[in-house]
């Protein structure tokens, strides 16, 4: 498990994306949709000091936008 110390997420925009380099994954022979499955899978259990999670949602993009080749590989909104 990963430990944040002292995360302060006050006044940041709660969303965001993750965008994986596909060409460097290629060149390391790491499958990419193992590997963005296993990231989310990780960032999904992230807590904070407190014991919050992180993240209160983490998906991959095609499962929120029909139309993906304009959105980052990974999407998340943070815990507020």
């Amino acid at each position: 498990m990963i430990n944040i110390p002292n995360l302060n997420l006050n006044g940041s925009n709660p969303y965001g994306g993750i965008e994986l380099n596909k060409e460097l994954l290629k060149a390391k022979r790491i499958n990419y949709e193992e590997f963005r499955e296993n990231l989310i899978k990780e960032l999904k259990e992230l807590k904070t000091p407190d014991g919050e999670f992180v993240f209160e949602y983490i998906c991959k993009r095609e499962e929120i936008y029909n139309s993906s080749k304009y959105f980052p590989d990974i999407l998340f909104k943070l815990n507020e």
